[in-house]
């Protein structure tokens, strides 16, 4: 948790001062599953979600190549930040923030 926030630390500390800020605030989501998405979507929170899984993956297969386990994510059980993404977008498609999560954590693994 530390990190995650941490990245989003030096996220806002490399903004623009123009740029604006993220709508939604994570504290006041009551489960609604929209508001969930619509946070999880943002490129702030994609990028800080995949130094998590990254972190996890790491974590979890110590012994395997990184790589590897994140082209077989939708088979692994114990990386919990990319079940979370899966279970708030089921039955929804996103295919593209899929893709961007992936990409994220792709280009964290040799950083985690």
């Amino acid at each position: 948790a530390i990190q995650h926030e941490t990245i989003h630390q030096y996220q806002w500390q490399n903004r623009d001062a123009g740029d604006e800020p993220v709508k939604l605030d994570f504290r006041n989501l009551v489960g609604a599953s929209e508001e969930d998405r619509e946070y999880l979507s943002d490129p702030d929170e994609i990028d800080a979600y995949g130094h998590d899984i990254a972190m996890e993956i790491k974590f979890y297969y110590p012994k395997k190549n990184p790589y590897q386990i994140l082209a077989n994510l939708d088979r692994t059980k114990k990386i919990s930040s990319y079940l979370y993404y899966k279970n708030t977008f089921k039955g929804c498609d996103w295919s593209n923030i899929r893709k961007k999560l992936l990409l994220k954590t792709y280009k964290w693994i040799p950083h985690a």
